[in-house]
């Protein structure tokens, strides 16, 4: 069965997630417990297709994405980032268009679908401006208006966002650094509001 699934319904916008609105470069990670998602029929074997999120700002903007989904056994991001090591990338472009028309909601249609195998459910997202080329093609509208609906979640959501020309990349051990060492990031309770759609497996007795 195909479905789709809205957690979180908040009105309120914010412009640290999925992607930061107003930095060159961010990174965020949002959680989703096991009984959030039970409670709303996202069980373990259902397969995600696509994952939508609701843009509040009335002029369109471009950026570069990556995402990564993982299911953990962490229940909070009130302390740390998860370890990227381990996460699926589950979808990559240099040009992403996110806008207000369908009422604000914009699909995120994964380049492979992601199978939820139980514990809690971790999206990461990645942005960086490459280059000053970026600024006229896939990096517009930069604004602190630019934003995503979000429902108070506490300690679900951490972010790190940061101007200049140094692109944020990974540890070895899988944490988001600029140079050096890994950086801890800030905990949030914007958790965006997203809309699965999933195919849930139905299962009957013969």
């Amino acid at each position: 069965e195909v479905a789709d699934i809205t957690i979180g319904t908040g009105t309120s916008s914010n412009n640290q997630f999925p992607i930061s609105g107003f930095y060159n470069h961010s990174y965020n990670q949002q959680l989703f417990t096991e009984e959030e998602l039970s409670a709303q029929g996202i069980v373990p074997g259902t397969v995600i297709n696509s994952l939508s999120f609701n843009y509040t700002y009335a002029t369109s903007t471009v950026r570069p994405v990556t995402m990564w989904l993982a299911t953990s056994e962490v229940t909070s991001l009130s302390s740390s980032f998860i370890s990227i090591n381990g996460f699926t990338q589950v979808f990559s472009s240099t040009c992403q268009e996110f806008n207000n028309s369908n009422e604000g909601w914009n699909t995120i249609t994964l380049d492979q679908p992601f199978t939820y195998t139980g514990g809690s459910l971790v999206l990461a997202s990645l942005m960086n401006k490459e280059s000053a080329d970026d600024a006229t093609t896939c990096f517009t509208t930069y604004s602190s208006t630019s934003r995503f609906q979000y429902t108070t979640n506490s300690g679900k959501a951490r972010y790190y966002q940061v101007d200049g020309t140094t692109s944020i990349t990974f540890t070895e051990e899988g944490f988001p650094k600029t140079t050096g060492s890994a950086l801890s990031g800030t905990s949030s309770s914007y958790r965006n509001n997203i809309k699965f759609n999933v195919v849930i497996s139905i299962c009957s007795d013969e």
